[in-house]
């Protein structure tokens, strides 16, 4: 992931706290959670399957139909009831670490019924380091939970301890969808992609990539991935962490100073860390108090830098 690590934090930063689904190779819905490691998503299940049951209360659960997670496609703004809208222009297009040059040339294409070479504009983006990027897309839209604050307590209980015995998990409250995008990253020192087109542009590579225009790619050199026009979907998402409360950590580290076994001291942050509540008996979390020992916060760039393979406090 290190070729992706600046465009995963830009991106982060730029659109408010949206992770990139792409290039995880995961299909992503409202609902979702999941556990989080170097490198790797793993979803486990989604709130809205039918033995979770939850207690909502507003209208979005009054129709069973709309009682299932959606897998956002491009415009579908109203599917099933769920709250959706559209970003602000400009967020989901960024570049770092690489620009583009324009020349105009004469190149040789085959034309029928024309003879004589066509003239057209040569564009290079080049990237002097490994890691840099370009990233834009089309007809961006979210699609959020609307009753989060209603359900997040009952989440709690049961992912601590009624369905499973989770001391860390997210939870994924929005998507965002695109109608197409683009995206290239450098893998090597002074990678390049050259493309052309027929007429004069006066703009970067990703006002190119989002015109309506056609144009041609005639050169790539050095790039881990590259990707124009490329078919949309749900492509980003924004979750929520259940851990560890403050309550919980503090209780947690009387419990440690209190014990006479002196490995345990000796690890008490990586006890910390990994919320090992089994070591010590005398704490016991029960659906009466799991929320006095977890919460949710928002999902944070210490949780995008640990998935970058960083540590997590």
């Amino acid at each position: 992931m290190n070729n992706y690590a600046q465009l995963f934090r830009d991106l982060f930063r730029k659109t408010n706290g949206f992770m990139l689904n792409w290039p995880l190779g995961k299909t992503i819905r409202v609902g979702d959670f999941f556990t989080l490691r170097a490198g790797k998503i793993s979803v486990v299940g989604n709130i809205y399957e039918s033995y979770f049951q939850l207690s909502i209360s507003d209208t979005f659960s009054k129709d069973l139909h709309r009682f299932e997670a959606p897998l956002l496609e491009p415009y579908d703004f109203d599917r099933m009831g769920w709250e959706s809208f559209r970003p602000p222009e400009g967020m989901w297009n960024i570049m770092s670490g690489c620009y583009t040059n324009y020349q105009s040339k004469h190149l040789t294409k085959p034309h029928k019924k024309k003879l004589l070479p066509a003239e057209v504009n040569i564009y290079d983006t080049q990237f002097p380091l490994p890691g840099g990027y370009f990233f834009a897309s089309s007809h961006p839209h979210y699609c959020r939970m609307p009753h989060f604050k209603e359900i997040h307590k009952e989440l709690i209980r049961r992912l601590t301890t009624e369905f499973y015995n989770f001391h860390r998990i997210y939870l994924v409250t929005d998507v965002a969808a695109v109608k197409d995008f683009s995206v290239g990253v450098s893998a090597i020192e002074n990678a390049v992609i050259q493309v052309s087109r027929p007429d004069y542009y006066n703009g970067n590579l990703i006002d190119l990539v989002n015109s309506e225009e056609t144009f041609d790619v005639e050169k790539v050199f050095g790039m881990e991935t590259l990707k124009l026009k490329h078919e949309g979907g749900g492509i980003a998402f924004r979750a929520k962490k259940m851990g560890l409360s403050i309550k919980a950590k503090d209780t947690l580290i009387r419990e440690i100073f209190a014990t006479k076994d002196r490995d345990i001291e000796k690890y008490a942050v990586e006890l910390i860390d990994n919320e090992l509540f089994h070591l010590f008996p005398k704490i016991e979390i029960n659906p009466s108090n799991a929320n006095e020992f977890f919460e949710w916060t928002d999902m944070s760039l210490e949780d995008i830098e640990y998935f970058l393979g960083g540590s997590l406090a």
